[in-house]
């Protein structure tokens, strides 16, 4: 009796991998295009706009599109002008930084104390 359940373990074991591995391709394929592209199909579908936006040290900019109806979407665009959704969500607030206590630097330089 042994046999089949160990049988039935590695079938499921099996199955639960597959299951795992499809699914991660799913999210392996990033949707990518040039920025006019992304951005136009967001405010087209989404009926978002860019709000945020900031340059990693190696020219990668990051932005932030939302909508009113609170659905969002992280975009990186490469120095190449290659831009790829990150991810994209629901619920997105605006969180006033005086609220807590933060100071808005203006000078560039990317000033963190941790």
């Amino acid at each position: 009796m042994k046999q089949p359940i160990k049988t039935t373990i590695t079938v499921s074991a099996i199955s639960v991998a597959m299951s795992l591995a499809v699914t991660a391709s799913t999210f392996a394929a990033p949707t990518c295009g040039t920025h006019d592209l992304i951005t136009s199909t967001l405010a087209a579908q989404y009926n978002e706009i860019p709000l945020h936006r900031g340059l990693t040290p190696k020219g990668t900019m990051v932005e932030v599109f939302s909508s009113k109806a609170g659905t969002f979407t992280v975009v990186i665009t490469i120095p190449t002008g290659r831009s790829c959704l990150v991810t994209a969500g629901t619920h997105w607030q605006e969180i006033d930084a005086a609220s807590h206590g933060g100071d808005k630097d203006t000078s560039g330089v990317l000033n963190r104390e941790f």
